[in-house]
């Protein structure tokens, strides 16, 4: 499980999800900045859409992190 953070009509959100790989992200839950309360349910489309959006884009970075650090691997050959 991963967490990224994103912020929501001037509020810090905490999105936890899960990646199965090949485009399959499970949001888990989103919480406040202060808390370990789910409050998902409680929240309106457009939030559920950052919340995505903040998990692609933190994956991308994971994605494009690994990338680097094995091409640096090998020129240290």
């Amino acid at each position: 499980m991963a967490n990224v953070s994103f912020m929501a009509h001037g509020i810090k959100l905490w999105a936890e999800y899960k990646d199965h790989g090949d485009h399959d992200i499970e949001l888990l839950s989103i919480m406040t900045d202060k808390s370990t309360v789910d409050i998902e349910p409680l929240l309106g489309s457009d939030i559920i859409e950052l919340a995505y959006s903040a998990i692609d884009i933190d994956i991308a970075e994971i994605v494009e992190y690994k990338k680097e650090s094995v091409q640096e691997m090998r020129q240290e050959r």
